[in-house]
């Protein structure tokens, strides 16, 4: 499958249209013709490339198409590890911003956990899909069995990828529902 690029995607319906507004066009437009109903789409991206700014605008969109919608946010997934004393991460770089110290911790914190496996933070998204699936069937009062039970019209957005490995476990697991989005830099509005 190959990545989709956000600002340079024309509207297929309007080739002229290049602008921000004409790419989400676009995005919605493929999004309202897919049959599936369940979506997982991966980020990947630099520091400081603005992947926030695409996770958050792909949020809308698909909220507007009527997507429940569910961010998955692996910094948070490897801070957990941190503080639960999964790993251990040790900075001592006080000379560094907070900001900063922040982000080699989790960077540490993921080599650290991609150390037990390449695969191992995409492994944690997909178990917070399974949670995320379990409240769903709750929420909506199904009686199968968990394993049966596929979300209507549900999309979990991974922010964010950084090893290939786990672009391809989640690729195994999801296959077509899969979709990878790299975000190199954002333009200003």
């Amino acid at each position: 499958m190959k990545p989709v690029s956000i600002q340079q995607e024309k509207n297929p319906r309007n080739p002229k249209t290049q602008d921000s507004a004409g790419a989400n066009q676009s995005i919605k437009n493929t999004l309202e013709d897919r049959s599936s109903q369940e979506l997982v789409i991966g980020f990947a991206g630099p520091i400081g490339c603005g992947i926030s700014l695409v996770v958050s605008e792909t949020k809308q969109v698909l909220e507007a198409i009527g997507y429940e919608v569910h961010v998955i946010k692996l910094s948070e997934l490897i801070q957990k590890r941190i503080d639960d004393n999964t790993i251990q991460v040790n900075r001592t770089d006080a000379q560094k911003s907070a900001k900063v110290r922040r982000i080699l911790t989790l960077q540490d914190g993921g080599n650290e956990l991609r150390g037990r496996s390449s695969s191992y933070l995409a492994e944690l998204a997909i178990r917070e899909i399974v949670v995320k699936r379990g409240e769903q069937s709750q929420k909506n009062n199904h009686e199968d069995e968990i394993e049966n039970y596929v979300p209507q019209r549900t999309a979990y957005l991974i922010d964010q990828l950084k090893h290939p490995d786990e672009v391809a476990f989640l690729r195994i697991v999801y296959r077509k529902l899969f979709h990878l989005i790299g975000v190199i830099s954002v333009s200003e509005k």
